[in-house]
């Protein structure tokens, strides 16, 4: 069936980390993706968090060449939620993730887990960025822990 498929070039990379947000400290992560890539997604905090999830285009839109163009896929700067869940497809090859913002007035533990076709990621904290390492599916021990059922 068209347009239920769509190949990658490399092998999909995965991550999971735990970050904590200070009251009033806001923080980016930000994956590198090329259109087309998928992004599988859930991150849950504490708290209720402000968040914005937005891309920044490698190509800016004739006549935003040169700005701080970004395009916003999702947002809640009033309320907040406290978890997000989702299948993400870039729809152009560039930097795509979240802004969080704590407003709580207590420090909130937020906990996010991707899985997608991702270059690097960057974290950005009161304007330090830093290069996130990614896991290889490869690396991730199965579950002895945990026995197979038999189902039948």
């Amino acid at each position: 069936m068209k347009g239920t498929f769509i190949g990658q070039s490399k092998r999909y990379k995965i991550d999971s980390r735990e970050m904590k947000l200070a009251p009033n400290e806001g923080m980016e992560i930000k994956y590198n993706m090329k259109k087309g890539a998928g992004l599988i997604y859930s991150w849950i905090a504490t708290d209720k968090l402000l968040f914005e999830f937005h891309g920044e285009p490698n190509v800016k839109p004739a006549g935003k060449e040169g700005t701080d163009y970004y395009q916003t896929y999702e947002i809640d700067n009033q309320i907040g939620k406290d978890q997000g869940h989702g299948t993400f497809i870039a729809p152009t090859s560039g930097i795509h993730g979240w802004f969080w913002e704590n407003k709580t007035g207590k420090e909130v533990t937020l906990k996010l887990v991707s899985a997608g076709f991702y270059d690097w990621i960057f974290q950005n904290v009161k304007n330090k960025e830093t290069a996130l390492k990614t896991m290889d599916p490869d690396v991730i021990p199965s579950h002895p822990k945990i026995p197979d059922e038999v189902l039948r």
